[in-house]
């Protein structure tokens, strides 16, 4: 975990800066949608998080040596999916996933562009965006929904999540995804928190 702890806080910064820049954009946009350069300085932000998380990715591929096949996606078990029945059911029953065990979570996600464009991707995408609405993790649901039968499931100590029982060795963990309201700055109890921390 300690050799991935620069990445994790520059991510948690770039993630934190995006989101109040965001915010204040939309507001000030809403009172003067003239000011274009307010877009160009989030469109530089995206590409800074972007550089970044792609770097990471890179990291998972090379050291892990990932190969997709010609699988669509590879991601690791979304955790909560895991843990949770009335996530399980709606994994299967809403989103279409024949079993939960396989819906990923797109947090951390390597993906077969060349597959995707081959299988006219885009296309069924915003298909299914215009015919079909999804309430609880709308990309990730569209992304499970669209790639189910070709995923290519990894580790989820590369995108571990902190719910559930504390099984994961610490010298295993790679990179933790304080997702959801599972969040060490909001709640004192959350599994995981000395590495937010130190």
């Amino acid at each position: 975990m300690k050799k991935n702890k620069r990445i994790f806080y520059l991510l948690i910064v770039l993630y934190s800066v995006l989101f109040i820049f965001t915010f204040i954009m939309q507001w000030i946009s809403v009172r003067n949608p003239n000011l274009r350069w307010i877009i160009n300085g989030s469109t530089l932000l995206l590409g800074l998080i972007a550089g970044t998380l792609f770097y990471l990715l890179y990291q998972i591929n090379h050291k892990k040596n990932i190969d997709i096949e010609n699988n669509l996606v590879a991601a690791a078990p979304d955790d909560v999916i895991q843990n949770i029945e009335v996530f399980q059911e709606y994994a299967e029953k809403v989103v279409g996933v024949a079993d939960y065990k396989k819906y990923f979570n797109a947090g951390i996600l390597l993906m077969n562009l060349d597959e995707m464009r081959k299988s006219n991707f885009q296309e069924k995408f915003l298909y299914l965006l215009e015919t079909i609405k999804f309430s609880v993790a709308q990309d990730q649901d569209y992304l499970n929904r669209l790639c189910k039968g070709r995923v290519k499931l990894f580790s989820n100590t590369w995108n571990r999540m902190p719910i559930g029982k504390d099984i994961i060795e610490r010298e295993k963990l790679h990179l933790i995804h304080y997702n959801l309201a599972f969040k060490p700055w909001h709640f004192e109890d959350i599994l995981y928190k000395e590495y937010f921390w130190e």
